[in-house]
């Protein structure tokens, strides 16, 4: 039994063990200082504390897709996170990542609500592939711009 044990092998970077890392309520404290690590090197404010939400997105909407994210929190300041692992590049993660944004940001409002109560969604996108050849750099913020003037920041949510 113990031989068996010691020859487990679980890779860091899959589903079941980044969702056993982060997505477990006793593991909160590691899962923060994570996000908090991400948004201090890309220059936004920190959380404090955050509750860990069912991943689940059930389609509201007959035919639409419904989404499992790996882990899925609200912070206490309001924010949205969204956090997932990809291990493999099939070509349309960018396509996939504003999926999953859109969707935690739309299910924020119901009819009659007002868009001053909509929040940022927070993606973190951990990548166990190269996504674009050309930049060296290990953590890359998009955020929605003008093309042309890129100090113009359309809003702060995505």
């Amino acid at each position: 039994m113990n031989q068996m044990l010691t020859d487990f092998y679980v890779k860091p970077t899959s589903d079941i063990f980044f969702k056993f890392l982060f997505g477990k309520e006793e593991h909160k404290p590691i899962l923060i200082d994570f996000i908090n690590a991400v948004m201090k090197n890309s220059g936004f404010p920190l959380i404090t504390d955050l509750v860990i939400k069912n991943p689940f997105n059930i389609q509201t909407i007959l035919n639409a897709k419904e989404t499992i994210l790996d882990i899925k929190a609200k912070s206490s300041d309001g924010r949205w996170i969204d956090m997932e692992m990809q291990n493999s590049d099939k070509g349309f993660f960018g396509e996939r990542a504003l999926y999953y944004w859109t969707d935690l940001y739309g299910d924020q409002l119901v009819t009659g609500d007002n868009y001053s109560t909509l929040r940022p969604v927070v993606c973190i996108n951990i990548l166990d592939f190269k996504m674009f050849k050309n930049v060296d750099r290990y953590h890359l913020c998009f955020m929605l711009r003008e093309k042309d003037t890129p100090e113009l920041l359309l809003t702060d949510h995505l």
